[in-house]
């Protein structure tokens, strides 16, 4: 745990939330074999583990932004 709060200690000013690929090797990743729908990059992203500060996105206007782009 000590770990993943050190990462969040490293957000600079901008970033509100972080994740990783997939996999390493994109041939054997799920995505590239199996997903059948758009997915990020050359292996997908791993959702299981989503690092988010809460309290910055608390304090911007990101619900807002992203729920206006979705009645688009």
């Amino acid at each position: 745990m000590d770990h993943i709060w050190t990462i969040l200690k490293d957000f600079n000013s901008t970033q509100l939330a972080a994740m990783a690929p997939e996999h390493e090797i994109a041939k054997t990743g799920w995505y590239s074999r199996f997903a059948r729908h758009p997915f990020y990059g050359a292996a997908g992203l791993n959702s299981g583990v989503m690092l988010m500060n809460l309290t910055r996105i608390r304090g911007t206007l990101f619900k807002v932004r992203n729920l206006r782009g979705l009645a688009k």
